[in-house]
């Protein structure tokens, strides 16, 4: 289950202490757009409740400016990036920014990576002569890493959040019904919400709006019955939709704060699910040069993954061989898929895309549940982070096995190349 607080206003408070960390780990002034709003992330840093991350939030920052520090880097896209966290006002657009930071922190942390380079962007050059955006028409490659190992090892990667899909579209709903009711102290759970991601494409959310709102009729729409629903204050309602019944709860302040989601998930069914969701990165990728994809996860913005009886190891591997050896199977034009228009009439397949991903590595952000007494150790650092990495045994880029990236990956849970399960 997700569930969806009203935020009023911004909360100036949370503001100014992020302003402050921030000024404290640069050791200057740090100032911040005239956009900068509260989120889930700037609130927790403000917060008594979430100690651990707070703790676990300066340590990661520093130890990235100690490193910058070492190796005499420029330390401005960092201070962009983390500026940036405060300009994302929704639930959870912070987690974009947020997750390159938490990558920039395991791969500092790797003792056998010689390089790392923080954004890569190329309007010209040898990285933008070997990427997918160029032989689309487009201007500029734009990386978040490339990193460099022994035996002269270089991967290039860009960095995901592995969060739900339809968060932007139950946002844009939600953000209609608050505004509808001018209620403030209302809680919205949501159940059943997984498996609609596979419908839904993020540039088409008003027209899936739409379509929620008109399925019956314009006046008993998702939208109208939710008002509704909230105006009686009704604590359940269910809206039959296209793909499942969609189950919400609805908590008022004057009564108890409890929302409680049942859902039983499978992890083969949601890889099902998000399988085409790496299409959507197609501009992320080089044609002659090993190019991964890194997703990170979070508890706060990857809460169905952490469900009690959800095995993610099963899902990360069974995801990543479904887009290395069932995807390559597909010879449909990859715009039928993404309706992206820099694809539309381009002869780019499914396929296509699927051979141009050396990798996908997970990286599991456990910052939020971290015990405090362990945070600064040795032994708590190599805790804080759990990764996984699968390569692509049909890949046109540099095929990577097991041994290749152990002197990246030494402390992965798994590593996998598929090399005897290719089929």
């Amino acid at each position: 289950m997700i569930a969806y607080k009203n935020r009023t206003k911004s909360n100036k408070e949370d503001i100014e202490n992020y302003k402050s960390i921030l000024s404290c780990l640069f050791n200057k002034e740090i100032k911040l757009s005239n956009k900068a709003s509260s989120n889930n992330c700037i609130g927790a840093l403000n917060s008594n409740n979430f100690s651990a991350f707070k703790s676990n939030f300066i340590l990661r920052v520093n130890r990235i400016l100690g490193y910058f520090d070492k190796y005499k880097i420029d330390k401005t896209k960092l201070e962009e990036t983390l500026k940036d966290i405060a300009n994302q006002r929704g639930y959870y657009e912070w987690s974009g920014k947020y997750s390159e930071i938490v990558a920039l922190d395991y791969f500092t942390q790797r003792e056998y990576i010689d390089k790392i380079v923080y954004i890569v962007k190329e309007k010209e050059g040898d990285i933008f002569d070997s990427s997918l955006t160029k032989k689309l028409g487009g201007k500029e490659i734009d990386l978040d890493f490339m990193i460099e190992g022994g035996d002269e090892m270089r991967i290039y990667c860009d960095v995901k959040t592995l969060s739900p899909i339809y968060l932007k579209l139950f946002k844009n709903i939600f953000e209609r019904v608050f505004e509808a009711t001018c209620r403030n102290d209302i809680l919205i759970g949501i159940e059943n919400d997984i498996y609609v991601t596979n419908k839904i494409n993020n540039e088409k959310i008003e027209d899936i709006i739409k379509s929620y709102d008109n399925q019956k009729n314009k006046k008993t729409g998702l939208i109208n019955e939710l008002i509704e629903c909230i105006n009686s204050e009704k604590t359940t309602y269910e809206y039959p939709n296209l793909y499942n019944t969609l189950k919400f709860k609805i908590s008022y302040n004057n009564k108890p704060l409890a929302l409680v989601g049942g859902e039983e998930m499978s992890p083969y069914r949601l890889a099902k699910t998000y399988e085409n969701r790496i299409l959507d990165y197609y501009n992320k990728l080089l044609i002659n040069k090993p190019s991964f994809i890194i997703f990170v996860i979070n508890p706060w913005f990857s809460s169905y993954i952490y469900h009690d009886v959800f095995n993610k190891k099963y899902f990360y591997r069974s995801l990543s061989r479904r887009i290395f050896c069932r995807l390559k199977n597909i010879n449909e034009l990859a715009y039928n898929y993404t309706k992206s228009d820099k694809l539309k009439n381009k002869d780019i397949k499914v396929s296509d895309i699927s051979k141009l991903i050396s990798g996908i590595i997970y990286i599991e952000d456990n910052s939020v549940t971290f015990q405090e007494n362990n945070i600064d150790t040795e032994a708590g650092k190599k805790q804080l982070y759990d990764v996984y990495i699968y390569t692509n045994p049909n890949t046109t880029n540099k095929y990577y096995q097991t041994l290749d990236l152990g002197i990246f990956f030494n402390n992965a849970k798994d590593i996998d190349d598929f090399c005897y399960d290719n089929y």
